[in-house]
């Protein structure tokens, strides 16, 4: 029997999330320990550094290969402090993505607040009458898209008829998808910021622009500009 078949209830799909959930919050727990860690030995070495001068001046003799080894010391905490801050933020999001998928999926909060109601078309043949867009619509509640791209995309999968076929195709593609959690996590944490936008209409044109092809040249010939303004002090 193929896995897709396997028939799965909410209370396993809460269980999941829950259980996965807890994993994110022990991980988050430890990354904010040593982030906070590297926080105060960053800046016990950075004081220390910018001591090393005065402490020069008073003792009247140079000490700056302390000061150099200090700044450098300082640097590779920062860096590591960096590293763990990206991990901490990336966690948060995880740990917010499980968080709502618990609440969506146990009824406690289903609905997404995005009603898709600029979507709306006029006369359309079941809009209405099917509650597609609009509060506490079909659309509020499948909502997770987390750009005005893709919820224009799926307004227009549930607006627009498609044919069994392509119905079937789709159902095989929840089917499969729907046991790829990690798929959906690397999902959730695409772009800088949680909510990153990009507007449909800017792609729709970026993809019908015209080519600009560049001579294989012109990079030559901008190095040797750049290099000749640099000879010559322009």
């Amino acid at each position: 029997m193929s896995h897709y078949s396997v028939a799965y209830s909410i209370d396993d799909v809460i269980s999941q999330y829950r259980t996965r959930l807890n994993d994110l919050q022990t991980q988050l727990s430890v990354t904010l320990a040593s982030k906070a860690r590297y926080r105060v030995i960053t800046l016990i070495i950075l004081f220390g550094a910018l001591c090393t001068p005065v402490l020069a001046l008073v003792e009247n003799r140079p000490i700056w290969p302390v000061f150099i080894a200090l700044l450098f010391a300082c640097a590779v905490c920062f860096r590591s402090f960096a590293r763990i801050r990206k991990a901490a933020y990336r966690l948060i999001q995880l740990t917010s993505l499980h968080t709502r998928a618990i609440d969506r999926t146990s009824g406690d909060e289903p609905f997404s607040g995005n009603t898709g109601a600029e979507f709306t078309r006029t006369a359309h043949l079941y809009e209405t009458d099917l509650s597609i867009l609009g509060e506490a619509s079909l659309f509020d509640l499948l909502c997770t898209t987390r750009s005005h791209a893709g919820a224009e995309r799926l307004a227009a999968l549930l607006l627009d008829s498609s044919s069994f076929k392509e119905a079937e195709l789709r159902q095989e593609a929840i089917r499969e998808l729907r046991f790829d959690l990690g798929l959906r996590e690397r999902i959730a944490t695409l772009g800088k910021y949680q909510f990153q936008d990009c507007n449909a209409e800017q792609i729709r044109n970026w993809a019908s622009d015209p080519i600009l092809r560049i001579p294989r040249q012109a990079p030559i010939l901008m190095f040797s500009a750049s290099l000749l303004c640099a000879v010559l002090g322009l």
